[in-house]
């Protein structure tokens, strides 16, 4: 009988160990480069799992980058829970330079992902819901400073829209990171003036 020279077969990865593995590939990629420039072939280098794997776990690389959304989500929403149990300052709420430099990155690469997808039209519930969360969380933060709803609102929904909007003004334009910058630190110095902002607009009553 002629011997078997074939090399054995990799015994298969079970779907939740790979799915984490592919998952955490892709934000310890995110530390470095955006989501445009990361391979499929890189996510999966990364990740030590053959690149087929992602399409049989997940269908489609932007089904991927779904679940990395939602698992981002789970972290930024964490760290909003210890920010809310830090004492109540006057102003941006809570945010000192040693906690909020990770708790921004972190949202960075959420929203990177998330114009990475609206750029290439996939819709799911999932994302929805997850930013959705994370503004929520934004207008209580703000409403717990002391804001009225109506300011805490505007101002979580401008928040919002600045880092949805920075790729694609940046590749619309010539605007650069340190415009984005100023745009950032005009919006910071508005939320720690608010209550002269709320005074001048006749916000400081409105409950609406």
């Amino acid at each position: 009988m002629a011997e078997n020279t074939r090399s054995p077969r990799a015994p298969q990865i079970p779907k939740a160990r790979a799915t984490t593995l592919f998952i955490e590939a892709v934000i310890t990629l995110l530390e470095t480069q955006p989501i445009a420039d990361i391979s499929d072939q890189l996510i999966a280098d990364t990740a030590g799992i053959n690149r087929a794997t992602i399409y049989r776990h997940f269908g489609t690389r932007n089904d991927l980058l779904d679940a990395v959304i939602v698992e981002l989500t789970g972290r930024w929403l964490t760290r909003a829970e210890d920010l809310s149990a830090m004492p109540v300052q006057s102003g941006f709420p809570r945010l000192d330079l040693d906690f909020g430099t990770p708790f921004l990155r972190l949202g960075a690469k959420l929203f990177g992902i998330g114009n990475y997808l609206t750029a290439a039209n996939y819709e799911s519930d999932r994302v929805k819901e997850c930013f959705t969360k994370i503004n929520d969380v934004w207008i209580r933060l703000f409403e717990s400073s002391g804001m009225s709803p109506r300011m805490a609102q505007t101002l979580a929904l401008k928040w919002l829209a600045l880092n949805l909007a920075r790729d694609t003004a940046a590749k619309l334009t010539n605007i650069t990171a340190e415009d984005v910058i100023d745009v950032e630190a005009l919006v910071l110095a508005e939320t720690q003036n608010y209550k002269i902002i709320e005074t001048k607009l006749g916000w400081s009553n409105d409950s609406n």
